[in-house]
This record gives C-alpha cells, structure tokens and sequence, in this order.
C-alpha cells in the first residue's frame, strides 16, 4: 500500500465577525510535490464530534466553512488518517 507524506497549507478568511470562517487549503505529497487529488478533509470537534467536510480537487484544492472555536482538522484517505491538526478559527476584528 502506497504511503503519503501531506504537506497541507491553509488559509483561513474572515468577512466580518458573526460570519463563519471560510478555511481553504492545498494538500500535495511532500516528497514530489504534486497534489493529492479527492482526499478526505474532515473537521472535528473533541477529536470524535465531526463538524463539516470535503474532498480536495484534483489539484488538492479545498474549502470548508465552520464558526468560530476549537477543531481538528483531519487528512483522511480509505479510512486512514494521514494529518490530524488542531486550528483555532478566531473572532476576526475589522
């Protein structure tokens, strides 16, 4: 079975303060640096609770919503976790 090293980048947006953050992102293979294309990308709450989720594109490209507070952000492919990121989505001021 074929073995990847994510690296993941990502951006999170705020439009203003009651809105909910926009989180976006790449997933590529570290080690050639191409992108992985429909991976899982999950967002938890309390590692167990899940919030939302995508898939990447096929250029690893995605985009998920959420309100502002605590999650972990998971990489998943056939049941397997690869990443698992806490990320805090913060009250933005404007």
């Amino acid at each position: 079975m074929k073995k990847y090293v994510f690296l993941l980048f990502l951006s999170v947006n705020g439009i203003n303060v009651f809105a909910q953050q926009h989180i976006t992102g790449k997933v590529i293979n570290s080690s050639t640096q191409t992108p992985i294309e429909f991976v899982n990308v999950l967002l938890f709450q309390n590692d167990s609770i899940p919030v939302t989720g995508t898939i990447t594109d096929e250029l690893g490209n995605f985009n998920l919503s959420a309100e502002k507070g605590d999650y972990i952000l998971k990489i998943e492919q056939f049941g397997e976790t690869f990443l698992s990121k806490n990320i805090s989505l913060l009250k933005i001021y404007i």
